[in-house]
């Protein structure tokens, strides 16, 4: 049986996407947050998308410190790092 291989632009993008949708994810999370509480998904996956680019933008009104928690802050800088390193550096050292 031949064994089928993804693409490698493929496995960027999916990585990518993977990365974003995590990364939203526990930036949501009640663990990574001053209040306790869940957070609004869309503004996790765009706080995780602006730390994977490196852009920098921040959507709660109250400021980044006072909205995430030092895991949460863990997190996002966890998310700068990947994006600042290269996201394709940053995967081919995992995959390989």
């Amino acid at each position: 049986m031949k064994k089928r291989r993804i693409s490698p632009y493929l496995l960027v993008m999916l990585s990518f996407l993977i990365g974003l949708l995590v990364g939203g994810f526990l930036i949501t999370c009640p663990f990574a947050r001053i209040d306790n509480d869940w957070g609004n998904y869309v503004d996790g996956v765009f706080m995780a998308t602006s730390a994977i680019c490196v852009t920098g933008f921040d959507v709660y009104t109250a400021g980044l410190a006072n909205t995430l928690n030092l895991y949460g802050q863990i997190i996002e800088l966890i998310l700068i790092q990947i994006g600042g390193l290269g996201f394709v550096t940053t995967l081919a050292f995992v995959v390989t």
